[in-house]
């Protein structure tokens, strides 16, 4: 990685751990995401059947469904079965819709790959073409010396070595130019390293062989065949998307994409993917480590190695699995505190669909069993969670609420978007400044004053309520459910949730009323435990991506210097730890006054 590069990202990190009042973004890029559409049907549905048609049993579809409503570690937004290329179950949880496209994260490699193997099918591109040839005006001297060797398969296969990677990107506008003076970590094809600037790369040999930016090449190739519409793909600052991430889409219509896979690259008796491309894609190219579930790794897709399977797989549970022999699709997006494959997601499926005999013709009719799989689907869509109690809202609207002047730094990374949105969409807090609640014809409001923005959030109890929130000229939909939260005795505690509709994360407020003020706690989902431990893991990575591979010898040096790693890195975890948690997690207390209305 470029020297500067890397001064920018401990920048960036120590903005993270150590904030005086708001954190400064190290660019000051424009607004790039649109406003939500409302929810809109799909263009070109599949068909719907009951799962007895497709030889699936409704009583083990309704399982899968129950066990990730009951999941604790998980948080399900929404679902979808398929079988034989039909509809047999869909879901959505708490607010999400189906309707309303949602985020992919990584997942959106997989679409990225299908791309390039389309260019190579018109033979525009082989995967042998090293990548300095691609990029001659980029391709300094330095860079065809040590790329040389770098071929498209290499980022196809996550194997090119190269350092650049996704913090780093937040830190320059530049990413090709960056990617191709970055360090080589480990020689091209020689090992898995998982790194998101991989696919970026390849949206950008799109364009560059192309003239079209990849949404445009897709268009007639993918978009227009599948009947996919209203999709928004982020891009870099140059104008390239960013391929690995950034891509919103309805589920069905990412579902789409994977029953193309299935069915070997073929749509309606139409050849869209070269099959040869297909059987490389979700075959094992590279071998990945322990720790990131049961898969292998293929051209920007998860394969299976228990069983014939592919994924696209995204952070936070993006996935759409598909089982080839199995003609069976799963696909869903989630916020559950995950990376890779590693959520109890996957037992659940496995539990109850893939260990379980499908039969390959029709099942008998079983109205009761389908009736009892509608009912179940219908009820996963509410506001507060089962068990939850009414807030006695009397009490408190007309309250108003301020942060003491003296506290206003303490509280300068506090906010309604959730953080890890605020460091993915750059777009950073400015500070809280008082809390209010109003009454209104159609309910409650939860009005929260930050320095340079007002939000009224309305509050709904069984049934969420949706709000549209601008932050830093990028508009999100949200839906917000309050509920009592039972901890015997004493005033009553509010719990609000702040689920941003098109994304991974939501926004929880906890709102104590004491004497003279009120106590916040603001947490997110995926919770603290998770991103603290991937922001140690990113700190550790940015540390090791350039000094280890420069230092000489460093093995004996490093095994001889173990103990005092040990004691200085425990230390360190403390201390990180204390920062992400008061980062992640702050208490806010707010003063009770008349005030200003905001």
């Amino acid at each position: 990685m470029a020297l500067s590069t890397d001064r920018n990202a401990f920048l960036l990190i120590r903005r993270y751990l150590a904030p005086k009042g708001s954190i400064a973004p190290v660019l000051d890029l424009p607004p790039q995401k649109p406003a939500c559409p409302p929810p809109a049907p799909v263009a070109l549905p599949f068909p719907r059947a009951t799962p007895e048609s497709q030889g699936v049993p409704s009583g083990a579809v309704a399982g899968f469904l129950a066990a990730l409503r009951d999941d604790p570690g998980l948080d399900p937004h929404s679902v979808l079965v398929l079988r034989h290329g039909r509809v047999i179950a869909e879901a959505s949880f708490g607010a999400y819709d189906l309707g309303i496209r949602h985020v992919t994260h990584s997942a959106a490699k997989s679409v990225t790959a299908l791309a390039v193997g389309m260019l190579e099918g018109e033979g525009r591109l082989s995967l042998d073409a090293k990548v300095v040839d691609l990029f001659p005006e980029k391709a300094t001297p330095l860079a065809k010396l040590l790329h040389r060797d770098l071929a498209v398969r290499h980022l196809l296969t996550m194997t090119s070595g190269v350092a650049f990677n996704e913090l780093g990107s937040v830190t320059e506008t530049d990413w090709v130019g960056r990617f191709l003076d970055s360090a080589q970590l480990t020689a091209p094809g020689a090992t898995f390293f998982y790194n998101s600037m991989n696919t970026y790369l390849l949206s950008a040999i799109v364009r560059q062989v192309t003239g079209e930016c990849l949404t445009d090449y897709l268009r007639p190739r993918l978009w227009e065949p599948l009947g996919i519409e209203g999709i928004h793909w982020e891009r870099c600052p140059a104008g390239a998307e960013k391929g690995g991430w950034g891509l919103y889409i309805r589920l069905e219509d990412l579902a789409k994409v994977g029953q193309l896979v299935l069915q070997d690259g073929v749509w309606e008796g139409r050849r869209l993917v070269p099959e040869a491309f297909i059987r490389a894609a979700t075959s094992k190219q590279a071998e990945v480590p322990a720790g990131t579930g049961d898969f292998d790794y293929g051209y920007q897709m998860w394969v299976g190695r228990g069983r014939r399977a592919f994924l696209f797989n995204g952070l936070f549970g993006q996935n759409v699995a598909g089982f080839p022999d199995l003609g069976l699709l799963v696909a869903s997006n989630a916020g559950n505190p995950e990376l890779f494959q590693t959520s109890p997601h996957f037992a659940h499926l496995a539990t109850w669909l893939l260990d379980r005999p499908l039969a390959d013709a029709p099942l008998p009719p079983d109205p009761t069993s389908v009736a009892s799989l509608r009912a179940l689907s219908a009820s996963l869509r509410t506001g507060a969670p089962r068990g939850a109690s009414d807030f006695p809202w009397a009490a408190v609207l007309g309250r108003r609420f301020r942060i003491p002047e003296a506290d206003a730094a303490e509280a300068g990374t506090v906010g309604v978007l959730p953080f890890f949105l605020q460091a993915m969409q750059n777009r950073y807090a400015k500070g809280l400044r008082g809390v209010s609640f109003e009454d209104s014809p159609d309910g409650p409001v939860l009005v929260v004053e930050e320095a340079d923005v007002v939000h009224r959030l309305p509050v709904g109890y069984r049934s969420a309520r949706t709000a549209a929130l601008d932050f830093g000229g990028e508009s999100y939909r949200v839906a917000v459910a309050g509920w009592r939260e039972n901890r015997g005795g004493g005033s009553p505690v509010l719990l609000v949730r702040v689920s941003f509709l098109e994304s991974s994360n939501a926004r929880l407020i906890r709102c104590s009323f004491r004497k003279g003020g009120l106590l916040v706690r603001w947490s997110e989902l995926p919770g603290t435990d998770f991103l603290s431990g991937a922001l140690a893991m990113i700190r550790e990575r940015v540390q090791k991506s350039r000094l280890v591979p420069l230092i000489e010898n460093a093995e004996p040096l490093l095994k001889r210097a173990e103990p005092l790693i040990g004691r200085v890195r425990d230390a360190g975890s403390a201390y990180l730890g204390a920062r992400v948690k008061r980062l992640l997690e702050p208490e806010t207390w707010l003063a009770e006054g008349e005030g200003d209305a905001p």
